[in-house]
């Protein structure tokens, strides 16, 4: 018995710390989520561009001091007519009881975050991944990620350690 109290604080003493989670974000903690879609669902689901995406939530204070914000940083992986290509984006977010109200500034659109355990559901309401207002890129150039039922318009995304 004594035995097997030991192992027991043994194996917890070494068992993996939980990964962060967007509930527990601080200054000093990020908390990342990720999805990649395989080539069979993006085959069955021509609506959707999107077939990776990766987040990191981070906290910081606003440029006015005045409050914390959740910073979140979005990697995509879209499908395009050459193949797949990478874009990266940030998000300010703010929290509302049970979800969080991200957007980029300047009418460069916006997305709902709720949570669940180790899960988010990212509801995406149209946002440029590429581009925009203050952008060197032209209005051409500019690439916005639209929601389309069935396609580009919620995704589920899991907890990972981040790198």
């Amino acid at each position: 018995m004594i035995l097997s109290l030991i192992a027991s604080l043994v194996v917890s003493a070494h068992a993996t710390p939980p990964v962060p989670t967007i509930i527990n974000v601080n200054p000093e903690t990020s908390a990342c989520y990720t999805r990649e879609y395989s080539v069979n669902h993006m085959k069955a689901h021509p609506g959707q561009k999107v077939q990776k995406f990766d987040f990191k939530f981070s906290q910081d204070k606003d440029s006015m001091g005045n409050g914390e914000f959740i910073a979140l940083n979005v990697k995509a992986n879209l499908l395009t007519a050459n193949g797949l290509k990478p874009y990266s984006t940030g998000m300010t977010c703010m929290k509302e009881a049970s979800k969080l109200n991200c957007f980029i500034e300047c009418d460069g659109g916006s997305a709902e975050v709720t949570w669940n355990k180790n899960e988010i559901l990212f509801k995406n309401k149209g946002f440029v991944l590429y581009g925009g207002c203050g952008s060197e890129v032209s209005p051409e150039e500019t690439v916005w990620l639209t929601p389309k039922k069935g396609g580009d318009d919620v995704f589920k995304l899991t907890a990972v350690a981040c790198q």
